[in-house]
């Protein structure tokens, strides 16, 4: 597809379609997890996500820009795994996120053991009851 020559347009092309689909993925996540926040505000949030200076300060490991296309998608399905008890999407993409980067999966378990308490505290009287039953 893209000859020698041509190959840091390549690499740069991905790496912006890295960076679009962080955002998308970001989009979609805020939107499925927070039902009244405004598409303005989804936008603007999800465009801060994927320009975030970390993972621009990431550009010359391109592996790792894979990570923060995942991770929305992860917390998306904790969110379906807590309230609608689906699991699917959480477990196929912390399935891949330990495939893909067994360094960052490890600290994003860590990372969903401490969210999930925090969400289970917001409403504590109706989660324990959905738990039990």
């Amino acid at each position: 597809f893209f000859n020698l020559k041509n190959m840091p347009d390549e690499v740069y092309l991905f790496t912006l379609i890295k960076f679009g689909l962080m955002g998308l993925t970001c989009f979609i996540s805020i939107k499925g997890i927070f039902k009244k926040i405004s598409p303005y505000l989804i936008l603007i949030l999800s465009t801060s996500y994927a320009l975030m200076s970390f993972a621009v300060s990431q550009l010359e490991i391109k592996t790792w820009l894979d990570v923060f296309i995942i991770i929305p998608f992860i917390l998306l399905g904790l969110h379906q795994l807590i309230t609608q008890k689906r699991r699917v999407l959480y477990f196929i993409a912390l399935s891949i996120l330990f495939i893909q980067n067994y360094y960052f999966g490890y600290m994003m378990a860590v990372f969903l053991v401490l969210w999930f308490f925090v969400q289970t505290s917001w409403n504590f009287k109706i989660r324990i009851k959905s738990f039990i039953d």
